[in-house]
């Protein structure tokens, strides 16, 4: 095996780095409006959820209202895959891991998804879990969170990550909302004068 000396292999990650959010922010999206359970569930699926982590309990809370999501289902799913891959991760030596997976309306426009767990929580600073090679695992190159934000800042939306305050974390999304069916107008009420 041949090491590069360290200046070249920090220079040849930032170019994979610059090469991946290119990719993502020049392919063309299919921007449609996209069901959040159907992300999560196909999701789970491609993790293989419940055969690599059997005792590993994942609950789902999608509000009535927060149902859909504007944008392209195969980066939102690339999203939503590195965050669980992340959960997964996390609650690996946890007595009963939990993994939560919600949505909410954020107003008209926008809906909020979270991904929280159970497990240690962030051992990072806030000011670098987003950064490239950031990472606490034993193997991975801590690209999956500063990924996930290029794809999400290239869909209009905004990503962030919280401490639990009973233990754990949490990494919340906010996609465009699909628009709704046009309301009708408030009825105007006559003016006595």
């Amino acid at each position: 095996m041949i090491l590069l000396p360290h200046h070249d292999q920090e220079h040849r990650l930032g170019d994979i780095i610059r090469q991946v959010r290119e990719m993502v922010s020049n392919q063309p999206k299919t921007v449609t409006s996209v069901s959040v359970s159907r992300i999560v569930d196909d999701s789970l699926s491609l993790l293989s959820v419940a055969n690599a982590y059997p005792r590993l309990q994942v609950r789902k809370q999608l509000a009535p209202d927060a149902k859909s999501v504007k944008g392209d289902r195969i980066q939102i799913q690339q999203v939503m895959l590195n965050l669980l891959r992340n959960a997964c991760d996390a609650t690996g030596k946890v007595d009963d891991p939990e993994i939560v997976i919600a949505s909410r309306r954020e107003g008209p426009a926008s809906v909020i998804i979270s991904v929280s767990d159970n497990g240690p929580g962030f051992s990072q600073p806030d000011s670098v879990r987003f950064s490239p090679f950031a990472t606490t695992k034993d193997s991975g190159l801590g690209l999956g969170l500063s990924i996930s934000r290029t794809i999400i800042e290239a869909h209009g939306g905004r990503i962030w990550t919280a401490d639990l305050a009973g233990g754990g974390a949490c990494v919340c999304f906010a996609l465009p909302a699909p628009r709704r069916a046009a309301e009708p107008a408030p009825a105007e009420t006559a003016q006595a004068g």
